[in-house]
């Protein structure tokens, strides 16, 4: 079995806890030939390089990778960093970030004390920024709430109907309880306070 197969078996296992997700990736991170990857055209005899700045690329591209073969996700979005656990997204501290890039960079070949540089840690976070930005969907004007058992996304009619979370919907939370149909559910409502 290969490392494909194994994440993919193991895809969409819900962590949530933003450490043991990034610990996680990095027991994923495998060593990778920048040379031939940065230039899969070269022959066996030509001499080609791979500059620090296209390894920084290639390893935040690797971790994006990685991370959606999990069925997870790590994103820049506005001035925040974050990441999906396949059920919501939650805030990662940009530091913990900048650490995680240099421990994989060195899980990916690039030199142990290079990888350990705090320029090198800067560069890789100032790469991720760019490389691994999302934008906000557009509001839809669908009102969506995330519970244990999918989205419950409701229209603008008011008619609601459950379905599977989607990390594009970029919501970053989920209510500690499943939606259960043709149930009366108590809910707090405007109109209930007042009567």
């Amino acid at each position: 079995m290969n490392l494909y197969d194994l994440l993919q078996d193991n895809a969409g296992v819900n962590i949530t806890i933003n450490s043991d997700m990034l610990n996680t990736l990095l027991d994923d991170v495998q060593p990778v030939d920048f040379k031939a990857i940065i230039h899969p055209n070269a022959t066996e005899n030509e001499k080609v390089t791979a500059p620090d700045r296209q390894k920084y690329v290639v390893i935040v591209e690797e971790l994006l990778r990685l991370a959606t073969v999990r069925q997870w996700g790590i994103c820049k979005n506005a001035a925040f960093v974050y990441l999906y656990n396949g059920a919501f997204w939650s805030e990662l501290d940009k530091e913990v970030l900048q650490n995680f890039l240099g421990s994989s960079a060195e899980r990916m070949n690039m030199p142990k004390y290079d990888a350990r540089q705090y320029t090198v840690r800067e560069h890789l976070l100032k790469q991720f920024l760019v490389t691994g930005f999302q934008a906000m969907p557009e509001n839809n004007e669908k009102i969506l709430i995330n519970l244990k058992n999918g989205t419950f996304e409701i229209d603008n009619e008011g008619n609601g109907i459950l379905r599977p979370v989607n990390k594009a919907d970029f919501l970053k939370y989920q209510l500690p309880f499943e939606y259960i149909p043709n149930i009366q559910q108590n809910f707090v409502t405007e109109k209930s306070i007042y009567e």
